[in-house]
């Protein structure tokens, strides 16, 4: 970190000065318009820290400035910030800071191919950081160092100072420096015609390369590993839940049916203990007129006889008859407990049930927000539109994602030319992942970091070596090579260059369509997709250039658009439609294109459910 001495003469803009400082270097750009709003942001920041006179922001903005003027294209601009700051540091005795920002000199005078200045300074790095005895950012700048002699044809100076860094990082045991350096004294054998040296230099390169490349991978594939798991806990807990819904619903039916069985049963016994009370009545009246005829029954000793045996056999009859009576009565009672102490039961099931099925509801709106989450993630990751038309200012996107997240995405960026002489590249792709949903987004996700790490990092610019390298990487991230995932993507980018007529292309299935003098024209895709099985020993993803002198309307798309289903017999949209319809309306303007291939799908669609993420992108050239 740069620091110079503070000035407590005036806090309270020291403190205002900081805050602005510190709102300037929250993020990072990506684009060039990011960066020119970086350095606003900045210039507004230093005439503050010059109000208030404070050293220690005025030194700190300015080397903030010095590097949003050298990634931004604008070396000359970023010098006069550089040598501003290094002179307040040299009069503080800030031997760090003087490193650091001399360091960013010679690269600016490198971007300028000053290479006298940007040895100078480099060497000048090294000095101060010789002198604190910081190793690690001493080896940094023997690799600028051994850079710039290469760049001005110095390949002896170059390999002399490779050689010193090489040192310097097997003393560090830092693989990635070790990995640099052999690169570097590669290149210098190679340009001296050291062919032996250049050999050995380049085998322990890639076997350098090759540990850093497995860490890399393995990490990458632990993280793949976890996020699979994750998403496979979650399927399990959802397929849980489900299960225990059908089978509480179940549950629920058989004991409703279970109880209009018990219902129907108590009515039958108390229809049952009715007609028992008549009979009991109809006996007790039966028994009062036998009693009442024994009175009568003195007609005669025989008669009398008779008549007592009669009545004798009557009441045993009659008190097996009760002792039957009591018994029902007890066993109906029972039965009516037992009914009572059911329905109880029946009652805390159900709302053991409607407790379940309102945590199912809670988890199911977890589920969906944290999906939503996901949306909210990846719409950001998405180029904003303003930023794709500030140098396609003729062109529309039409995305509608399938479910809450998406397998399709679009990247974009632009790189401007040195010194800004308008022979920038402007980077666009319409890209199909395998799967939609929540699996689909996560390939996107992995699609738009590498994307980001080969054009912004490695700076491959054509097309065919991007999409080349991507396959390579998807690859390696996903470990293909020794496991069954065949997941990868199908996608067509396009390359315009400055002067608004070059167009190169290169495609993993997907083509390229234009549009010129009234003709639709398709430029074909390699049938390779990117990632997946790889049979072939090398795969390489053919690069076309083509140069409009005229009025030329440009498209990309995926497969969600010609293969959705609809119409009066449901037959898939087709590409002859859609190319057919894209000659009838590329003269309107471009959001009248837009809107209309949108009502189109939707009017075709109708009833039928969208089957796949939707992607098109059309820009004029020309």
């Amino acid at each position: 970190m740069l620091s110079v001495t503070r000035n407590s003469k005036r806090p309270f803009l020291y403190i205002l000065v900081s805050l602005w400082v510190w709102v300037a270097g929250l993020s990072i750009p990506s684009t060039a318009y990011a960066w020119q709003s970086t350095i606003e942001q900045l210039q507004t920041s230093l005439q503050a820290a010059r109000d208030a006179d404070d050293d220690v922001q005025i030194a700190s903005v300015l080397f903030r400035l010095g590097d949003a003027y050298l990634v931004n294209g604008q070396p000359n601009q970023a010098i006069e910030a550089y040598k501003e700051a290094l002179q307040i540091n040299e009069e503080k005795g800030n031997n760090n800071a003087i490193a650091i920002i001399s360091s960013g000199l010679g690269k600016a005078y490198q971007d300028l191919n000053q290479f006298t200045e940007s040895v100078n300074y480099f060497n000048r790095a090294i000095q101060a950081y010789q002198a604190m005895g910081k190793k690690r950012e001493l080896a940094g700048e023997y690799i600028n160092l051994s850079n710039t002699r290469s760049y001005s044809g110095q390949y002896a100076e170059a390999n002399s100072a490779a050689e010193i860094g090489l040192d310097l990082a097997k003393e560090l045991q830092d693989a990635n420096l070790l990995k640099t350096f052999y690169l570097l004294l590669f290149e210098s054998h190679q340009a001296m015609g050291n062919t032996e040296e250049a050999s050995e230099a380049y085998q322990q390169y890639t076997i350098w390369k090759g540990q850093l490349d497995r860490a890399q991978l393995d990490n990458q594939t632990r993280q793949a590993q976890q996020a699979q798991q994750q998403l496979n806990q979650r399927d399990q807990q959802l397929e849980q839940t489900t299960q225990i819904l059908d089978s509480t619903s179940q549950e629920l039916n058989a004991t409703k049916q279970l109880a209009e069985l018990r219902k129907q049963r108590i009515a039958d016994l108390d229809e049952k203990e009715r007609l028992q009370e008549e009979n009991n009545l109809r006996l007790q009246k039966q028994l009062e007129a036998e009693e009442e005829a024994q009175q009568y029954l003195i007609i005669g000793i025989m008669v009398a006889f008779a008549l007592t045996l009669y009545i004798l056999r009557g009441l045993m009859i009659n008190r097996r008859k009760n002792a039957i009576l009591a018994t029902q009565n007890n066993e109906i009672h029972q039965q009516k407990i037992e009914l009572m102490v059911q329905r109880d039961k029946i009652r805390s099931k159900s709302k053991q049930l409607e407790a379940a099925l309102v945590e199912i509801k809670d988890a199911n709106t977890k589920i969906t927000s944290s999906i939503n989450y996901a949306k909210r993630i990846q719409e950001a990751m998405l180029p904003a539109a303003d930023s794709i038309s500030q140098h396609l200012p003729d062109s529309f996107v039409l995305f509608k994602p399938r479910d809450i997240v998406s397998g399709d995405f679009y990247w974009y960026t632009h790189l401007p030319g040195p010194n800004n002489n308008g022979d920038g590249r402007t980077i666009i792709s319409a890209i199909d992942c395998t799967g939609h949903g929540v699996p689909g987004a996560f390939m996107s996700m992995i699609g738009t970091e590498l994307l980001n790490k080969i054009v912004l990092m490695q700076r491959f610019t054509k097309p065919g070596q991007i999409v080349t390298e991507l396959h390579n990487q998807v690859r390696l991230a996903l470990n293909q090579e020794k496991t069954e995932n065949k997941d990868g993507m199908d996608l067509a980018m396009c390359t315009i260059h400055g002067d608004g007529k070059t167009l190169e292309y290169s495609g993993a299935q997907n083509p390229l369509v234009y549009i010129q003098d009234g003709e639709i024209h398709q430029v074909k895709a390699t049938r390779y997709s990117v990632g997946g099985i790889q049979k072939e020993r090398e795969r390489i993803y053919e690069n076309h250039t083509l140069v409009f002198d005229k009025p030329t309307w440009v498209y990309l798309f995926s497969d969600g658009y010609p293969d959705q289903f609809g119409g009066e017999t449901g037959r898939k949209f087709m590409i002859k439609r859609m190319k057919n319809l894209l000659l009838e309306i590329h003269q309107k303007p471009m959001t009248d294109q837009q809107r209309i291939l949108n009502d189109t799908i939707e009017d075709w669609r109708g009833t039928y459910r969208q089957i796949d993420d939707i992607l098109v992108i059309g820009f004029k050239m020309g």
